[in-house]
């Protein structure tokens, strides 16, 4: 909030009694500051820097020779271990999860022990019903004799209307039994024509059950092959996902090693560089000890040497000297003099050359200033070489940072490729999963209808059970009748041939007449007397009671009519 404000009062034009003040400010912290020390001690401590760098790098090069093999050694293993972690991970990554087969095993295995079961249970009841179906067609057996005995009784020819009259009292009887077989094929027809109709009835329910079952088959076939077309997508999706990754993988990889390589050369020949720039700051130093150690000479040289007054006097006191009049306390007077002028002749020779050595003969007062002007200029081309170094490392770092976004932006390919296969694989455990689910959903529901159907079947198949079973016990109860009827009429026929004297017509009724169903139903004839005696002393169900009052209401009845008639 404070930012525009500050902006806006900078683009104000500034006052005077402002302006004088932040300068006496700066003017004073620079006082303080004393920046000719501080840089004097910068440069100390950079001298310092540079020389503990150079011992760093000698001490890194010997660690590194001292190290290489090791290097080498762990760098070998290194890629060994990662190449083995590669190839059994890529061997993992591409096998299929047993899991969901093993599950799917394991369900099919409780579902084939229910059906096993279930199949036990129907084995059962099929074998009941095989031994109902055994006794029925028994009982048919049995209508199928009494059908041929009434055949052969109707193939007589007689005609029951008209001889109803002309019949005797012996013969009465026997037309009755003989009624009595008609009316039991009669009978017998019926049954067979119901038995029949349930019959095709129950072929039609089977061939529509089947036919049912048939489609909803063909369509769960249907059903399954879109699921493994699908599943065989979604698999080839997942390789396809599987191999980019792989291929960007490879790519970053490379890209990686590309970026450590431009960095390791980068960083081995700004290391030669500065090492370089090291060197070459050591020798400027030690050329400007010498040169240092130079110009003190010549102060010395120069503080040591006659001044101007002194040459003038000196010539003042010029007097042309005539060596061969001198005497020799002459020759000594003069010299010192001339001992002077040569040591001067002799350091004027020394200064020249040194001049010539630095380049040109500058005044004595402005050699101090020439030296400082050589050390800007060296420092000057010494700053514009680190800047350009500097711009080539701005450049390298703007490389390795662009070389660092990409391999950022392929990290975040990576990354995504990486999520899009998590996904691809957690919609391909879905879709299995999912068609576990529906496959057992199907059979559950397969298994629910076809038990809802097969207990519909066995209540109808009951049902029918039992009305046959009835309708059997109904006929079993009209046999016994009719046998006690004809077992009547046997015996009347009997007594009757015995008072008129005609037994042999007798035994060849009595012969004729028995049969292998007539020892069964005398068999339930008797029976059925026995449990009427054991009736009558208190026990048995009052069922029974009534069916066998009845029995005996129609063999008092049959016995009264034949006495009457």
């Amino acid at each position: 909030m404070e930012s525009p404000q500050g902006g806006s009062e900078r683009d104000k034009p500034p006052d005077s009694s402002s302006s004088t003040s932040p300068v006496s400010v700066v003017s004073s912290f620079w006082k303080e500051f004393d920046l000719e020390e501080e840089k004097s001690a910068l440069d100390e401590q950079g001298l310092r820097i540079a020389e503990n760098q150079e011992n760093s790098q000698k001490n890194r090069r010997k660690l590194a020779e001292s190290t290489r093999e090791e290097v080498d050694n762990l760098t070998k293993r290194a890629k060994f271990g990662e190449n083995s972690f590669l190839n059994i991970y890529q061997q993992l990554y591409e096998a299929p999860d047993p899991y969901p087969a093993l599950a799917s095993i394991g369900e099919q295995d409780l579902k084939l022990s229910e059906l096993e079961s279930k199949n036990k249970k129907m084995k059962v009841e099929l074998e009941e019903f095989r031994t109902e179906a055994t006794h029925l067609k028994n009982q048919q057996a049995t209508i199928r004799k009494l059908g041929r005995a009434q055949s052969a009784i109707g193939a007589t020819g007689l005609d029951t209307i008209p001889l109803l009259d002309s019949l005797s009292l012996v013969e009465v009887p026997w037309f009755m039994s003989l009624i009595l077989l008609v009316s039991l094929e009669r009978m017998e027809e019926k049954i067979k024509e119901i038995v029949d109709i349930k019959q095709r009835s129950l072929a039609e329910e089977n061939q529509k059950a089947l036919d049912a079952i048939k489609e909803r088959e063909r369509l769960l076939q249907d059903q399954l092959r879109r699921e493994q077309e699908s599943v065989s997508n979604m698999k080839r999706l997942h390789e396809r996902a599987q191999s980019q990754l792989f291929e960007l993988r490879a790519q970053s990889e490379k890209s990686n090693s590309l970026v450590n390589m431009e960095l390791h050369e980068i960083e081995t020949t700004l290391s030669s560089e500065r090492e370089q720039h090291i060197i070459e700051i050591k020798n400027l130093n030690a050329l400007i000890n010498e040169k240092e150690a130079a110009i003190d000479e010549m102060k010395r040289e120069l503080q040591a040497r006659p001044t101007e007054k002194m040459v003038d006097d000196l010539r003042k006191n010029e007097v042309p000297l005539h060596f061969d009049s001198l005497s020799p306390q002459g020759l000594a007077h003069y010299a010192v003099p001339v001992g002077l002028i040569l040591l001067m002749a002799i350091f004027l020779a020394v200064i020249i050359q040194l001049r010539l050595k630095i380049g040109r003969l500058p005044p004595v007062g402005k050699e101090m200033s020439k030296m400082e002007s050589l050390l800007l200029d060296k420092n000057r081309k010494m700053e514009h070489e680190l800047t350009q170094y500097k711009v080539k490392l701005s450049e390298k770092t703007s490389l390795l940072d662009t070389a660092e976004s990409k391999r950022a932006e392929l990290t975040e390919k990576v990354a995504e490729q990486q999520k899009l296969i998590q996904k691809l694989e957690e919609d391909i455990l879905k879709g299995y999963n999912s068609k576990d689910q529906k496959g057992s959903l199907f059979d559950d529901w397969d298994l629910s209808e076809a038990r809802s159907e097969l207990s519909e079947e066995i209540r109808q198949l009951k049902e029918k059970v039992g009305q046959l079973t009835v309708e059997l016990e109904k006929t079993k109860a009209d046999n016994v009748k009719l046998y006690g009827k004809i077992r009547y009429v046997q015996y009347y026929n009997h007594e009757k041939v015995v008072s008129r004297g005609s037994k042999k017509h007798g035994e060849d009724l009595e012969s004729g007449s028995m049969s292998d169903v007539e020892s069964k139903y005398k068999k339930i004839y008797e029976d059925d007397t026995r449990k009427v005696f054991a009736l009558e002393t208190g026990k048995g169900s009052e069922v029974q009671r009534v069916g066998f009052q009845r029995q005996d209401h129609t063999q008092q009845w049959t016995i009264s009519s034949g006495e009457q008639v």
